[in-house]
């Protein structure tokens, strides 16, 4: 007897709100749904699911939302009608007589998935519709990776991107090493490192950055992160050698030394070219001949 007072007690509070079995003539600006609402929502498993529902000039009409398939209503107003924790109803005003009645799903779940109406409830219902998807959770597993260019020319940049995930999180924290050494300002004063996260992807990025390389910045360069997981990459700074002879040039101009043999040579052409000399020397020549021969 009490169960069946309890029913009826419940039925006609819900004809109270919704004003069902109450016909009535309805009067003033009619209601309607604002538009711009999504009619397919998808989520991944565990995350907030908000279904959008927006009605101008409601007046003192009630708004519940129900679940396809389902008798029982979810929401009546902003009273909650299911005893799930899981459930809020969002309400707000705006102005030009604009209220929002949407229903967050605060972690939705694969049974959450389906068909989702918001009604205005009076004789003539006016209803919404929005279909809710709820896909797998993506599976994220823990990784590193460490990219940049290998060979550097002196004077360029040195660029190197750390990137790295935990799988579900996004790490706490990325540390550098240079050869075997931990990268700080006090013993590198020439890197800067940067660090930002990525929250869609669940990675913290990382970058180092040295704006003119040098010889001394030639090493083995490793990220690691909170993991302990490890990417490393060998980076050598080109540095050109010098030389007498230009870069692009086509030729280049050498003078070669002349010999003690080709001296000789002009020497002695010059020498007979002169008629008073070659008489010089050949009356030169027969006297030191005589004196050879007397001695």
């Amino acid at each position: 007897m009490t169960a069946a007072l309890s029913l009826c007690f419940t039925t006609l509070l819900i004809l109270s709100f919704t004003g069902e079995g109450v016909p009535q003539k309805l009067k003033g600006p009619q209601p309607s749904f604002v538009p711009g609402g999504k009619m397919n929502i998808t989520v991944s498993q565990g995350e907030i699911a908000t279904l959008p529902c927006s009605v101008r000039n409601l007046g003192t009409r009630q708004v519940s939302w129900k679940r396809l398939g389902e008798e029982h209503f979810l929401t009546i107003g902003t009273n909650t009608w299911v005893q799930d924790s899981n459930l809020v109803l969002e309400h707000a005003e705006w102005e030009g007589g604009v209220t929002d009645w949407n229903l967050v799903i605060k972690e939705a779940r694969p049974r959450d998935a389906g068909t989702y109406e918001c009604q205005v409830i009076h004789t003539d219902t006016i209803k919404w519709r929005i279909h809710l998807n709820v896909i797998a959770k993506p599976v994220y597993r823990p990784a590193i990776s460490l990219e940049g260019k290998e060979f550097v020319e002196s004077g360029e940049s040195v660029y190197l991107i750390c990137n790295s995930t935990e799988g579900s999180r996004i790490p706490d924290d990325v540390d550098w090493f240079k050869d075997g050494d931990k990268i700080d300002k006090a013993k590198f004063p020439q890197i800067t490192i940067t660090k930002f996260r990525l929250k869609k992807e669940r990675s913290l990025v990382s970058e180092l950055i040295i704006e003119r390389g040098k010889n001394t910045d030639s090493g083995t360069y490793i990220c690691r992160s909170s993991l302990e997981q490890i990417a490393s990459l060998d980076v050598t700074v080109l540095v050109a050698e010098s030389s007498n002879i230009k870069r692009g040039s086509g030729s280049s101009q050498t003078t070669r030394p002349q010999t003690r043999g080709e001296n000789r040579a002009v020497t002695f052409t010059f020498v007979l070219g002169n008629p008073f000399t070659v008489t010089l020397l050949v009356a030169l020549t027969s006297l030191l001949t005589f004196n050879y021969v007397t001695t």
